[in-house]
């Protein structure tokens, strides 16, 4: 298994003593609803939800809201690690 070198600024945390301590931050996002995800809702798995659904899904309306709120959330998060390290 291989690895990408570490920087020595990564972010979110952008300190190379939390790295030297041998702490890791992880931040876990799921992807927003996809229009495949829309269809399903309405139509539950049947036949129809099947000749409708993509292949590679784009967001839905709630999917782009929810990825901008993952946004500002993932943001806010490092700037108070940045200013708590």
């Amino acid at each position: 298994m291989t690895f990408a070198r570490r920087r020595k600024s990564c972010p979110p945390c952008r300190s190379a003593e939390t790295h030297a301590a041998g702490k890791m931050h992880i931040l876990l996002v799921r992807h927003g609803e996809s229009s495949n995800n829309q269809i399903e809702a309405e139509l539950g798995e049947c036949h129809s939800y099947y000749q409708r659904r993509a292949v590679d899904p784009g967001l839905s309306a709630l999917g782009e809201e929810q990825a901008r709120t993952h946004t500002r959330i993932a943001v806010n998060s490092a700037r108070m690690h940045r200013t708590s390290a």
